[in-house]
């Protein structure tokens, strides 16, 4: 299993640097323009990235990406897009180290992941939060 790319978990380093040690916080410097991406520690070892939109009231998250950090790498574990579909692509234990892969599901959840890194950057430049928020 191939972990992202250096290019891809530079960004995933940025993004992530502000809740190593929990809680969540909010990259927003394109506001109605592009989502603000939300990023959240949700658990030893293991990250998400989503953006959201109001729905009748209710925040949805479309896309939501759950990333793992082992041995210095980053690897895409599991989405949930707004659809309804979620796709888990690795399986973890309850310290947050990897056990298990679907190897088809990894491949295109690694390259979607890519793609939504990449567009971040893009959008949410600089790669600086917007608002930072500890556990609660």
């Amino acid at each position: 299993m191939r972990p992202l790319s250096k290019r891809h978990a530079a960004i995933l380093d940025k993004l992530t640097a502000p809740v190593r040690d929990g809680g969540h916080c909010r990259f927003d410097h394109a506001p109605g323009t592009y989502l603000a991406a939300v990023v959240e520690k949700i658990g030893p070892r293991r990250y998400s990235i989503a953006h959201y939109f109001e729905q009748h009231g209710d925040l949805v998250p479309d896309p939501d990406l759950e990333f793992v950090r082992q041995d210095g790498e980053w690897f895409p574990a599991a989405a949930t897009m707004a659809i309804g579909s979620y796709t888990r692509a690795v399986e973890t234990d309850q310290d947050g180290k990897i056990t298990g892969v679907r190897r088809r599901a990894y491949a295109g959840l690694r390259s979607f992941a890519g793609t939504l890194l990449t567009n971040i950057k893009a959008q949410q430049r600089p790669l600086v939060p917007t608002s930072t928020e500890g556990d609660e």
